[in-house]
């Protein structure tokens, strides 16, 4: 069945796609760090900007349009997730929304306290955390990952952790390699060697685009993400715990609302700072629609369906096909001299991991690679990715680090095979 959905709805996706349609020379392999926008996303941006514009808070048609639009996003963000509406927070990026959340949970900590943060994620998720710890002289704590398969040591995790571990930062999965590490485990390490008093900070960012969110069954206290990682504009989403978002204070004016968003609050929240990028919001609630439609497009869902239920619909159609890829890259990428490929190389444990491909060729610095890549038509680059500890741990600084190419449900078997036959093209003539 799962080539079956590849030949029936991921061809007719690119169409759909403007900069793809206006890209037919390249094969886009930087999804990791932002896919391209769907049309219904740029339709529903200029739909907002083009309407006659207002502030959250007044009485008038264009306001309460506003307050509205802001609502059903907050509802479409809420099904995403699978939280409350309430539970929701948009912001600029996962970065700034992290920084965020950071410096209000910081306040909180002593000196007797720990913060565990891993070495196999995004910066993101590290040093915020690392600089609120050292202001408030509490103790960090570094999580390895496993250098065979680049998985995180959930070993080493339940032994860091202890009751006097205030939040545990952790990515669902890298954006460096494509490991995805199994956060439900994770949280139920977490609150038993903590007695229940850390919370979980989930960086999903990489996760969102491969992967069904549901922070109901992961337990976790607060799960972000980036809109455009799926389709969307430049702009970040939380979910958080009400009891938690109630409980933190965040840096925030005087003249703004102590609420949680809701009627009271005429939407706005406690959380988002500033005036929010109402376009942007817009934005998401599209990307997460058309991320939704695919369910419908695959087959598995009519369209009767519940958002949440054309969402479960549409990632399963996404993770079979995005798995097929996976497994004709890994397969195809052995026999190529010279070519290492870092992280989870067994097709049978492909449920481990998304389809981003860190590689190097030996006797080429990784930035060389990706030159010799762009030079034919394939869009992606080298380096740390942010991932700061991953080459570090790898030993692979003094090359570059590593090159990334990654793949997503917009793109096709064939799109793999060109890229593999380019591959090994450079590993045979460079």
């Amino acid at each position: 069945p799962a080539f079956v959905m590849e030949s029936t709805w991921a061809y007719d996706l690119k169409q759909e796609f403007p900069s793809l349609c206006n890209s037919n020379n390249w094969i886009l392999c930087d999804a990791p760090g932002g896919t391209q926008v769907h049309q219904t996303v740029i339709s529903a941006i200029a739909k907002q900007l083009s309407s006659p514009t207002a502030n959250l808070g007044g009485s008038y048609s264009s306001a309460l349009e506003t307050i509205q639009g802001v609502a059903r996003a907050r509802d479409v963000a809420a099904s995403f997730f699978n939280c409350s509406p309430n539970e929701v927070v948009f912001g600029a990026n996962m970065t700034s929304i992290t920084n965020h959340l950071a410096r209000s949970i910081g306040r909180t900590l002593t000196e007797e306290d720990n913060v565990v943060v891993t070495n196999l994620d995004h910066d993101a998720n590290v040093t915020p955390w690392v600089l609120v710890a050292e202001e408030k002289n509490a103790h960090v704590r570094r999580i390895d990952f496993n250098l065979a398969d680049c998985l995180l040591d959930l070993e080493a995790l339940e032994k860091n952790v202890d009751t006097n571990t205030k939040i545990v930062a952790v990515g669902a999965a890298a954006n460096s390699c494509g490991s995805l590490t199994p956060i439900k485990q994770v949280v139920d390490i977490v609150k038993k060697a903590s007695d229940g008093k850390a919370l979980v900070y989930v960086d999903a960012v990489h996760f969102a685009p491969h992967q069904l969110i549901d922070v109901q069954e992961l337990g976790c206290d607060f799960l972000t993400c980036s809109s455009y990682k799926f389709c969307g504009p430049h702009a970040g989403l939380m979910f958080g715990k009400a009891e938690y978002l109630v409980r933190f204070e965040p840096y925030k004016l005087t003249a703004c609302t102590d609420l949680l968003p809701g009627p009271l609050s005429c939407q706005s929240s406690k959380w988002e700072t500033g005036t929010a990028s109402f376009e942007a919001i817009a934005g998401i609630k599209a990307a997460i629609e058309y991320i939704a439609s695919i369910g419908v497009k695959a087959g598995i869902s009519p369209h009767s369906d519940t958002l949440r239920k054309k969402l479960q619909s549409a990632y399963y159609a996404i993770t079979c096909h995005e798995n097929e890829m996976s497994k004709l890259f890994l397969r195809e990428v052995t026999n190529i001299p010279r070519l290492t490929v870092y992280g989870v190389k067994d097709p049978e444990q492909i449920s481990k991991r998304t389809p981003t491909f860190c590689l190097n060729i030996e006797g080429m610095k990784a930035p060389q690679l990706a030159q010799h890549l762009v030079n034919r038509g394939v869009a992606c680059g080298a380096g740390h990715f942010y991932a700061l500890n991953f080459p570090k741990l790898m030993k692979i600084e003094e090359l570059g680090g590593f090159t990334r190419i990654g793949f997503c449900h917009y793109h096709t078997l064939e799109d793999v095979v060109r890229v593999v036959g380019l591959l090994r093209d450079i590993a045979t003539t460079s």
